[in-house]
């Protein structure tokens, strides 16, 4: 401490649970009658490294940190303390803990007698003044040159970590006004400015007496209680590790001695000034492995995501690997393989990094300004290293030399990007970000199973399958297959199985397998001229159902060769159920080729329907396509949208005509230039969109026809149709933005 930051000891514990309020709360003390203020993790990191400074000298140092110190705060204590020209290193409390508990016990603790045995957890609770956390490790066994080692392992804190309010600032407080600051002063003997308390206030902690701090406390039969039930969900654990300066309080409530009396080993307690032992010696251990090269624990990285374009198809890409993948902890971990595919394109006047941390609400950006326009696409490739509780993740975006142009890093780190925040300054979360990026073609558009049209399909479907089990023949009991279909229908964009074949969550997706079996079966032996409305029925439900199973994909392509025209049943299973691109290709082939020439005949509305379904439902629906067929494909669908528009009919074929061309826009995947925004039929479509909205501008005073039955468009469909057209331009200009408006309704 300094003549400006005050001096006496340091309020470790309030600093931490001060802390915890993301580091809102801040000291005040005055100097000379001169104001002085500082947040709590600031006092943390300046108090950190200077001690580590006075005890450690020129020796590597180990700072203790709870598991949930964020990435942002690793990074500041790590500054403070290379500022203070301090070697040192973070390292989880409850890693340190279980070190230095399999360090005292590493001769009692047997290896697994199978591959097959449960893997061993250590639940470790750290009591401290304002909060109570149990962080749960794995306890993984290796064989090390030495003999057999057990290795702590930490998973985040987000799918690891159990935590309620303590009790220590509320019992502190158990004195009157009076004493309150002499108390304050035995416990910190600091020179802080002393808040006014309000001696009415009975209920209130030491926090809120001294500091004017609102802390949330639980009493503790409440913590008691809460912990007992979060111990009794922890499977196969080796013992229970309770440290802290309110351990011995914890571990000795009711319920939670007897949950650990139910344990195979008795508890380990360290309380107080052995607690601060016990983490001290786990620090030596990691320190010793540190310097012997031997992995110390292992750790997950934090999900850290990039925003990237490839070829106008945007994603977020996961920087880090999977959430449950063990890195070393304490050590450099180096994407093994940098990410390839990412461009720098012609003309780009800057170079952008959009980053997701989901330790923050919020997507940050690093824009670098180059010096002069590119001159030609660059290809480039993203480097990637973090090291677990050391700070920032590091990114480095290298495009590569070509010709004259030379080589460009570009280094990156979370602390340092820029907060993209909304007009009203809120910070602006990944998918919003993603829906708001201009785009070359759109979204695949997934339908999802809704659960009240789920449990009304279960409910006949299991009918539906006794009555076929049963002791009568197959084929009559296809007569009651009629009702099953009516649930199963596709209808305002939900159904009861959803577009990729599944179930809602947690239902029973063996109904829906068994059934698509059963019903293949029938219809690819039942000659549907004999039992043409039972057969049509059936083939209509595998298609709403949007059935998968072996055989599925080579049934359908028969249906679709062996018939000269292609009619409405098998429209249904082919726009959803087709999965093979190959198989889609031959689809949309088939309808073009289907189109007689030299006449004004065209697709109709339920193959138009299928092909909305299929190109919007399907990744790689356009894979297998040819270029000619996706333009031809294109030219049919403004054919048909054109003679609509003439007829002043916006009926379903209207929609669906639109649907298919913007959709037909993610053949830009395979071929960038396809549908140029200058080319003839770019032109000519843009052109077609922006004459039907010209007439529903004249005629918004006016009732639209719907189709031939009479019908009229309300002004709110007329009013989302002139945005959706509005859309469809800027998709064939490459500035779409957002989810398709164009419906997609049976």
């Amino acid at each position: 401490m300094s003549s400006e930051t005050g001096s006496g000891r340091f309020p470790v514990a309030a600093a931490w649970t001060g802390r915890a309020d993301d580091g809102n709360e801040r000291w005040r003390w005055a100097i000379d009658d001169e104001d002085h203020e500082l947040s709590s993790l600031d006092a943390i990191s300046s108090g950190a490294s200077q001690l580590a400074k006075i005890h450690g000298k020129n020796a590597p140092s180990a700072i203790v940190i709870p598991n949930d110190f964020r990435q942002r705060e690793q990074q500041k204590l790590l500054d403070a303390c290379s500022a203070a020209r301090v070697n040192a290193s973070l390292l989880w409390l409850p890693v340190a803990a279980a070190l230095a508990w399999l360090e005292q016990l590493r001769d009692t603790l047997k290896p697994p007698q199978s591959d097959s045995d449960d893997p061993l957890t250590l639940p470790i609770v750290h009591a401290d003044w304002g909060q109570v956390r149990c962080s749960t490790l794995q306890l993984v066994p290796t064989k090390a040159s030495d003999g057999f080692r057990w290795i702590p392992a930490r998973r985040r804190p987000i799918v690891s970590d159990w935590h309620t309010p303590g009790f220590g600032w509320t019992e502190a407080a158990a004195c009157d006004h009076v004493n309150s600051q002499t108390i304050w002063k035995q416990r910190f003997a600091s020179s802080m400015l002393a808040h006014e308390s309000d001696s009415s206030i009975s209920e209130s902690n030491l926090l809120e007496q001294i500091a004017g701090w609102s802390v949330e406390q639980k009493s503790r039969w409440q913590v008691d209680l809460s912990l007992a039930d979060h111990l009794s969900t922890i499977p196969s654990s080796a013992t229970i590790i309770f440290v802290g300066d309110f351990a011995n309080q914890v571990a000795s409530g009711e319920q939670v001695r007897r949950r650990t009396a139910a344990g195979q080993n008795p508890p380990f307690i360290a309380d107080g000034v052995t607690g601060e032992s016990l983490l001290a010696r786990g620090a030596a251990v990691f320190a010793r492995d540190r310097v012997e090269d031997r992995i110390s624990y292992l750790d997950t990285l934090p999900d850290l995501e990039l925003f990237v374009d490839r070829n106008h198809q945007y994603d977020w890409l996961s920087l880090l690997g999977d959430m449950d993948q063990f890195v070393p902890g304490g050590e450099e971990w180096n994407l093994p393989r940098p990410i390839d595919g990412l461009a720098l394109r012609r003309g780009a006047t800057s170079i952008k990094l959009v980053v997701a941390h989901d330790e923050y609400d919020g997507v940050r950006e690093l824009q670098v300004r180059l010096d002069h326009p590119a001159e030609l696409d660059l290809a480039a490739r993203l480097h990637v290293s973090a090291t677990p509780a050391q700070g920032n993740a590091k990114l480095r975006l290298l495009t590569e030399a070509y010709g004259t142009v030379p080589a460009r890093s570009i280094q990156a780190n979370w602390d340092r990007m820029s907060h993209l925040l909304d007009d009203e300054g809120v910070p602006i979360g990944k998918e919003a970000y993603a829906k708001s990026r201009p785009r070359a073609f759109p979204n695949l558009r997934p339908r999802p199973a809704e659960i009240g049209r789920w449990k009304a399909f279960r409910s006949r479907a299991k009918q539906f399958l006794g009555d076929v089990h049963g002791p009568d023949g197959v084929n009559s009991k296809y007569a009651s297959l009629s009702r099953l279909l009516d649930t199963a229908r596709v209808a305002s964009g939900t159904s009861a199985v959803s577009s990729d074949g599944h179930v809602p969550p947690g239902e029973d997706q063996s109904i829906v397998d068994e059934l698509t079996k059963l019903i293949l079966a029938y219809v690819s032996v039942t000659p549907s001229a004999i039992h043409k409305r039972t057969h049509d029925e059936a083939v209509k439900l595998l298609g709403f159902m949007s059935a998968d199973c072996v055989g599925m994909d080579a049934w359908i392509r028969r249906e679709i060769t062996q018939t000269s025209k292609t009619g409405e049943t098998t429209c249904i299973i082919a726009g959803n159920c087709i999965r093979n691109p190959k198989t889609a290709s031959i689809f949309v082939r088939k309808l073009l080729a289907e189109i007689p020439t030299g006449n004004k005949k065209r697709l109709l509305n339920y193959q138009m329907q299928a092909l909305g379904r299929l190109l919007s439902q399907r990744q790689d629906a356009m894979s297998e396509l040819r270029s000619q067929d996706a333009t031809l494909l294109v030219q049919e669908c403004i054919n048909v949208f054109d003679d609509e528009i003439k007829k002043d009919n916006l009926a379903w074929l209207f929609e669906h005509s639109g649907l298919v061309v913007v959709y037909a826009l993610r053949y830009r995947i395979y071929e960038q230039d396809f549908l140029d925004p200058d080319s003839a039929l770019a032109l000519r479509a843009k052109k077609t969109f922006a004459v039907a909205i010209e007439k529903l501008m004249e005629r918004r005073d006016r009732r639209w026809r719907y189709g031939q039955s009479g019908n009229f468009v309300s002004q709110a469909r007329a009013k989302r149709l002139l945005a959706a057209l509005k859309q469809l331009i800027d998709y064939i200009d490459k500035r779409g933005e957002g989810d398709i408006l164009i419906a997609l309704d049976e």
